[in-house]
């Protein structure tokens, strides 16, 4: 993740294309060499590079003008097996848990944005105290 923030401090992107080609090379040569279990690593720099590229749609303008927030709210929001989890940030589901028999209550107010790619939803509702 290091590297992740030295790009962005440094006005680069994560280089997708020749994540994705050197991918390409790998599946190339991975019926050669089976004994170095190159299937695998095919597999992981596709994913990768996918979640590479989601994440530089998803956060490009946030890294590139507060790179540091790759420690927190883009860990937070963003699932990878590449991005370690940090305790930079923490997300909590606030949503009031009805125990058994009691009354639904609705928001006083709700409010929702999608994220630039429309993949993900983040909500924010207000209920009233018990």
């Amino acid at each position: 993740m290091v590297w992740i923030e030295a790009i962005f401090a440094f006005g680069g992107n994560p280089c997708i294309a020749k994540l994705l080609a050197l991918a390409e090379s790998l599946s190339k040569c991975s019926n050669k060499f089976t004994a170095l279990n190159l299937k695998q690593v095919h597999a992981d720099f596709l994913a990768f590079a996918s979640d590479m590229s989601e994440l530089s749609l998803s956060w490009a303008d946030t890294l590139e003008t507060h790179p540091e927030e790759i420690w927190g709210d883009v860990t937070v929001f963003s699932q990878s097996q590449f991005l370690v989890q940090t305790k930079g940030a923490a997300m909590e589901i606030l949503a009031p848990q009805l125990s058994t028999g009691s009354e639904r209550r609705d928001p006083l107010f709700c409010l929702s944005k999608p994220s630039p790619d429309g993949s993900r939803l983040a909500i924010l509702s207000i209920y009233p105290s018990r």
